[in-house]
């Protein structure tokens, strides 16, 4: 049998990156309460300030400060002049000695540079107060544009917008926002031993958990999940199947079919599809992944180990390494810790391993989870994964890490 000829991963993708490079991906204007989950295609600059005017952040009364200074050392009186409401303007200018009653958010009256919270005064007469201590200028007053200023980059293209990001664009009336649009994925499982999961299943058969899985993940990433198919290992039905979605979506994932066996038909299909870029990469697991393109329709094509744990790894990996760096988003969250054991790995091959996340002696700690490739279970234990190098031959008990999220 016919070896592979392996690329690291680090050239697997750079290869993926350079054959797609003249692809522009394309954009669209989506209403800000229905861009959760899309990809700023511009950057985000605030027309306005935030807040408009200065507010009081507590309910009180607006003074000048210098009239507290005296409340050190004894008590103060002012004169109340007026009471502004949370959603009204006034346009009386605070004198010295007087006080104006405000609300948490009110608008700050001309002269009045601080807010005395109304659990330091005490009401006297009907239109005086008492007030107990001393405050500084500013104190419980929110600036004009504090929170944000007019001008200012307030979300940069490549944001995946968040709940947090959609407030933002509410605080400023930002009805609109241009991002892009969602590449479209296609997902093919294929094996003759494959069935259908919801079904009773006999002998010699198990169920296509691949397809599904893979296909959450995507809609996870930020594809369009246009098309989910489970194919026999028949060449002609793949290779069917392949050119009718290259006139579809942007990207095909086929697992299952990866290797070099009799009835692993993928290379041949990529080959008759596009141009084979990659066919094994040194890394455990997911070695015999291959990668094609097609340069005039604009279509990648992945064929992922038929193991779902190894498909579920290179489809992070690759796939989604891929559309992040293309829509400019940072790389997936990660962190350090130190791993619980001596973990031992392949020289010239890097190894994916998984790990669980727990806390000893106030240290984070990486607990190693070992499984084979075709157990997916083992997902469910996993907090993150960290890469072994291929330079490295393992790791030592202690060493620190970095655990990339899932």
């Amino acid at each position: 049998m016919e070896l592979l000829k392996v690329d690291t991963l680090e050239k697997a993708q750079k290869k993926i990156a350079a054959a797609a490079q003249d692809i522009k991906l394309k954009t669209v204007k989506k209403n800000s309460l229905e861009a959760l989950g899309y990809v700023l295609s511009a950057d985000i600059i605030a027309l306005e300030d935030v807040p408009l005017y200065r507010r009081s952040s507590v309910d009180g009364y607006a003074i000048k400060a210098k009239d507290s200074y005296g409340a050190k050392d004894g008590e103060m009186f002012l004169d109340v002049v007026d009471s502004i409401g949370i959603d009204e303007i006034s346009d009386k200018e605070l004198s010295d000695n007087e006080a104006i009653r405000v609300q948490t958010g009110s608008f700050l009256p001309k002269g009045a540079d601080s807010v005395m919270m109304l659990e330091y005064t005490r009401a006297f007469l009907d239109d005086k107060i008492v007030i107990y201590k001393p405050i500084a200028p500013l104190e419980n007053v929110i600036e004009k544009g504090e929170d944000i200023k007019k001008g200012e980059v307030v979300l940069k293209k490549g944001t995946l917008l968040k709940e947090e990001n959609i407030g933002i664009l509410i605080s400023l009336g930002i009805k609109e926002v241009e991002v892009y649009e969602r590449l479209k994925a296609a997902i093919i499982s294929s094996g003759d031993e494959l069935c259908d999961p919801f079904e009773n299943i006999p002998l010699g058969k198990i169920r296509d958990i691949n397809s599904y899985t893979l296909s959450m993940f995507a809609k996870k990433s930020g594809f369009t999940v246009e098309d989910v198919l489970c194919i026999k290992d028949k060449k002609e039905e793949l290779l069917k199947a392949v050119k009718t979605l290259k006139e579809q979506v942007d990207i095909i994932i086929l697992s299952g079919g990866s290797s070099k066996g009799d009835k692993d038909y993928s290379e041949e299909v990529f080959k008759e599809c596009g141009e084979v870029l990659i066919h094994g990469i040194a890394i455990k697991p997911g070695k015999p992944t291959i990668v094609a393109f097609d340069p005039l329709k604009e279509v990648l094509m992945f064929g992922l180990p038929g193991n779902p744990l190894a498909a579920i790894i290179m489809y992070k990996l690759l796939i989604e390494d891929y559309l992040f760096k293309k829509e400019g988003l940072s790389k997936p969250f990660s962190l350090y810790a130190k791993i619980k054991e001596n973990v031992a790995s392949n020289s010239g091959r890097a190894t994916c391993l998984l790990v669980n996340l727990e806390y000893e002696d106030g240290e984070l700690i990486a607990v190693p989870l070992y499984s084979k490739s075709a157990n997916i279970s083992i997902l469910n234990k996993a907090k993150g994964y960290t890469l072994i190098k291929e330079s490295k031959e393992g790791l030592k008990v202690k060493e620190m890490i970095e655990v990339v999220l899932l």
